[in-house]
């Protein structure tokens, strides 16, 4: 994959800011001491866990959430670093990120576990599925591992970075409208920049870097102690190719949206919400096998 589209994939990111967050959540204690936010909806024995990317919170999957609720237990949560989570982490990896998302499983004693990540969140649920074992149901990335081959130069993740903090710190809608959306209101967008500018970003560069060593470092040998089906829900602003991904991952598949960009769970919430529900229902369905 070029690097101009890696920037597409990831830069796009920054849609995921939706506001500040102001209702008390409930937190627990990650492994290394910081406050992990979370929220809980719905009752039932299988558990959604929902998991944002950079730049994002939980709030990205409100949707899902008032969808799923009615059948499932859906569980959000805020990753260090974003939304009502803490900050003061002194190591950023996405390992520890995903021990984050364990602590919220552990302490829910969720036994049934559909793991969701959008983007950089896809990295995180796939760290955390290492170590889930008989719990876990399936791992849906959200947009992500469209080639798991790719790989970065130090020089491409360097541009990227900078670029990247540069457009956090001073985000602006024309940005967003002209390279990173097609299907998003402009109230909606402008709620989006607004929450992102008034983000303290405190360890948003150190995520970044920490996504890239993974992505580059780690990603496929990481997919491949998976110990489930992996199913990823990606756009069609760039071809999956399952050629690749089945040559490293047997138990791997894609459904395709078409027609939106990187935050699909906005863009096409009714679609996304129905895809999901049919790759949950077929894992369950093999699950009981």
């Amino acid at each position: 994959m070029q690097f101009c589209q890696a920037r597409i994939v990831f830069a796009v990111l920054f849609l995921m800011m939706v506001g500040c967050q102001t209702k008390t959540t409930p937190h627990i204690l990650s492994s290394d001491g910081v406050q992990v936010a979370f929220e809980v909806k719905g009752v039932g024995e299988t558990a959604i866990v929902f998991v944002h990317g950079w730049g994002g919170n939980r709030t990205i999957w409100n949707i899902q959430q008032e969808h799923f609720a009615s059948k499932y237990k859906v569980v959000t949560i805020d990753l260090p670093g974003f939304g009502q989570s803490g900050s003061n982490r002194k190591i950023w990896t996405i390992p520890q990120f995903g021990d984050d998302v364990l602590s919220v499983i552990r302490a829910l004693d969720l036994r049934q576990v559909i793991l969701v990540g959008h983007s950089m969140g896809a990295d995180v649920v796939v760290e955390a599925a290492k170590q889930l074992a008989s719990r876990l149901v399936i791992v849906v990335p959200v947009d992500m591992f469209q080639n798991i081959e790719s790989v970065r130069t130090t020089s491409e993740i360097e541009q990227f970075i900078e670029g990247a903090m540069a457009m956090a710190e001073n985000p602006s809608i024309e940005q967003f409208r002209s390279m990173f959306v097609r299907n998003i209101s402009d109230s909606t967008l402008k709620e989006i920049v607004d929450g992102y500018r008034d983000s303290p970003k405190n360890g948003w560069r150190k995520s970044l870097e920490a996504h890239f060593d993974w992505a580059n470092d780690n990603m496929i040998g990481s997919l491949q102690s998976v110990p489930c089906p992996i199913h990823c829900i990606n756009s069609d602003r760039r071809p999956t190719d399952m050629v690749i991904a089945k040559k490293h991952l047997a138990m791997f598949d894609a459904s395709i949206i078409n027609g939106v960009g990187h935050a699909i769970m906005i863009e096409a919430p009714d679609e996304f919400s129905a895809t999901l529900e049919k790759i949950i229902q077929k894992a369950l369905q093999n699950r009981q096998q």
